[in-house]
């Protein structure tokens, strides 16, 4: 009968970029789990919070070699969304002068394209859900930050604005959010659950994702 670490030989044989992660109950194979190059190695009874560190560890990588993937691509801009929410303009991290705009910026890319109206922004960033004409002044600044921090990067193509709402150019960046539903095995490795956890409003499309209700 094959045991754990020869199946993991073989598998790196045959898919070297595979990552491994061992849960076993003896701990003296450690060391030999780790010359096959396992991501990880897990003793039970296996802790809860050790076992999702493992996993985020995981998704880290996979999301890495994403960003680091499109260096060389001719969009050249990454958004990720499994996870934090964040930016990587040719594989490095994007700034944004206010964290206003960038949640803009990410309900956005959740909304994949589809136009936002200002007062929906407005109830986004501002659960009092008030929205005054001292909201409206501030909401627009956010707004003109967010297309000044993209055109400090010379991308000037990914917001369309009108009068009353405002939407995102899903052709000018690469996302693991939209890969997912391409298909892309590294995008639906790489979702553990997670997705945009610093906004509290991505929860409802957490549950769809969950649930395969998308």
């Amino acid at each position: 009968m094959m045991n754990g670490l020869t199946l993991a030989t073989r598998i790196k044989l045959l898919l070297p970029e595979c990552m491994i992660v061992f849960v076993t109950g003896y701990t003296e194979y450690a060391v030999e789990a780790f010359t096959v190059r396992a991501s990880g190695y897990l003793v039970k009874p296996v802790d809860l919070d050790e076992l999702r560190t493992e996993l985020n560890y995981i998704a880290s990588v996979q999301i890495q070699k994403q960003s680091q993937g499109i260096a060389g691509h001719e969009k050249g801009l990454f958004v990720q969304c499994f996870g934090t929410f964040d930016v990587f303009v040719q594989g490095s991290p994007m700034h944004f002068r206010r964290q206003k705009s960038k949640e803009i910026f990410a309900f956005l890319v959740d909304r994949k394209g589809a136009s936002v109206t200002l007062s929906e922004l407005a109830s986004i960033l501002w659960e009092d859900g008030m929205y005054d004409s001292s909201r409206n002044r501030q909401l627009h600044t956010f707004i003109h930050d967010l297309i000044e921090d993209f055109k400090g990067v010379n991308i000037t193509d990914i917001i369309c604005k009108s009068r009353n709402s405002i939407s995102v150019n899903t052709g000018s960046f690469d996302c693991d959010y939209y890969e997912y539903f391409n298909g892309n095995t590294a995008a639906i490795n790489a979702f553990t659950g997670e997705y945009m956890s610093q906004y509290s409003w991505a929860e409802i499309t957490v549950a769809k994702l969950t649930t395969g209700m998308m």
